[in-house]
């Protein structure tokens, strides 16, 4: 049997239908583009708006806020007639010419391949591994997690639930399981007093444009309080104690030892870019020592190193929901201009305005990134914590790997094979860096980053063998 290849042709070819990409497809296809929108997901949303076309909840508003409900028609945007959405459908190639080769995973499976003139990465965010003693044992899973499943199935984490780490999204999801009538046991915060001190210099200007933000917070907070959920911070030592699944967690609360029974864990320390497709491609990477991740370096309209590949949203940095939306809209402006489907004049008006409303909501990262700092712990973690969790690799065996000479994270690879499983290095490669640089007193900017290749996630030889003829649409 032959197979049948048709390239289709569209001049945006956007990954990811998170509120930036929805936003930039609104934007693109306005201006006359032909658009196709891919994303993993089964519904448009992302994580911020994930399942808000469907929420399995009555009245979904109530439990993750007004925004949740205000936002609900950009997923609208995946749906009109100028943009074509391919929902469940993974990136699993792309080459210099800019050919995008999409795996559809519905009940028919179906390839496609495009020609895109402009393709936009919009892929989001992932949350930060938290490695702790324990992390792997069943019962133990991240609080982003724990939230999607909330979102897109209405499952809510067991009544003796404790979450362990820091940032705003600990916080906000302990008071949705609240809203839900769900019950969370404790939240274990590792927010010292020298982090509130240190971040303090910072507040006048996050206050100035971000005020609603941070009395978020304090609202968040006194939720807890009401619902009597026992809060402990500058929490240090955590480790998770069981044999085949997770039975109780210890930990030191102002020099005490505590230790709770508990059978599910939820950690959060923060997020970083999901830079794996823009790494992949070769767009350049670069260190940002502030917020302590690699992001994609980009031009001023959204553009990176690798002409006609643009970034929006988390992707490129982390910025938080209304930012991601200005960005997508910024990316899309510039490449519609790029296009010659706006002048000049009207453009760069535009774009000006567009990047001081996002540099103003961009200012409470900053104070964040103070107040929250990834904990010692999870820079520091035991030798015998795993780092690696697809080929088993602890920390231990990287330090030795450190020592015998090993200079980077693609080194790392042939010393120890850690960043070689499925996840080629998604959950692994930041920690991995950190150690290693930490062991050779270099700064982790110096050991570089693991070279991500396609297929980035994994995909059968029968998948791949498909058809990719898409002439009857």
């Amino acid at each position: 049997m032959t197979q049948t290849t048709t390239v289709n042709t569209c001049d945006l070819l956007i990954i990811g239908a998170g509120p930036a990409g929805l936003k930039a497809a609104q934007i693109a296809s306005a201006a006359g583009l032909s658009v196709w929108l891919a994303d993993e997901n089964p519904l448009p949303g992302g994580q911020l708006l994930r399942q808000v076309t469907q929420s399995p909840f009555a009245n979904p508003q109530t439990l993750f806020g007004k925004e949740y409900s205000e936002r609900r028609s950009l997923a609208d945007v995946a749906f009109l007639p100028h943009v074509r959405y391919l929902a469940r459908t993974v990136v699993w190639q792309v080459t210099s010419e800019k050919q995008v080769y999409l795996l559809e995973q519905s009940e028919s499976p179906r390839q496609h391949v495009v020609q895109a003139r402009f393709i936009l990465l919009a892929t989001g965010a992932q949350e930060r591994s938290f490695p702790l003693p324990g992390w792997t044992l069943p019962g133990a899973m991240t609080v982003g997690a724990a939230q999607l499943l909330m979102k897109s199935a209405g499952l809510l984490p067991p009544a003796d639930s404790i979450l362990v780490g820091n940032g705003p999204l600990l916080l906000l999801f302990a008071a949705q399981v609240i809203r839900a009538g769900g019950r969370i046991q404790a939240v274990l915060d590792t927010t010292r007093t020298q982090d509130y001190l240190r971040a303090l210099p910072r507040l006048p200007k996050a206050l100035r444009h971000t005020s609603r933000d941070l009395f978020k917070g304090i609202t968040l907070l006194r939720e807890l309080q009401r619902a009597k959920v026992p809060y402990y911070s500058g929490v240090t030592d955590i480790a998770l104690e069981g044999e085949t699944q997770v039975t109780a967690v210890r930990f030191s609360h102002r020099g005490h030892p505590i230790q709770r029974t508990t059978s599910t864990v939820l950690s959060h320390i923060g997020v970083i870019p999901a830079t794996q497709c823009a790494n992949a491609l070769g767009c350049k990477l670069v260190w940002d020592d502030e917020q302590h991740y690699w992001q994609p370096e980009v031009d001023e309209r959204q553009e990176s190193s690798q002409s006609g590949i643009y970034l929006a949203g988390d992707a490129g940095g982390i910025e938080g929901g209304e930012a991601a939306i200005l960005s997508g809209q910024l990316a899309a402006l510039s490449i519609v201009h790029a296009a010659g489907k706006l002048a000049e004049d009207d453009y760069q008006q535009q774009h000006t305005a567009l990047r001081q409303q996002r540099a103003a909501l961009r200012s409470l990262r900053p104070f964040l990134a103070a107040l929250y700092p990834i904990p010692k712990q999870a820079q520091k973690p035991h030798d015998d914590v795993t780092i690696c969790r697809c080929e088993q690799v602890s920390a231990g065996e990287i330090r030795q790997a450190a020592r015998a000479g090993c200079i980077g994270m693609n080194q790392l690879k042939a010393f120890t094979r850690c960043g070689m499983g499925p996840c080629q290095g998604r959950m692994c490669g930041h920690n991995a860096a950190v150690i290693l640089a930490d062991t050779q007193q270099r700064h982790v900017s110096e050991t570089g980053y693991a070279r991500a290749r396609f297929p980035l996630k994994p995909v059968t030889l029968a998948q791949l063998a498909l058809s990719s003829d898409d002439s009857e649409t």
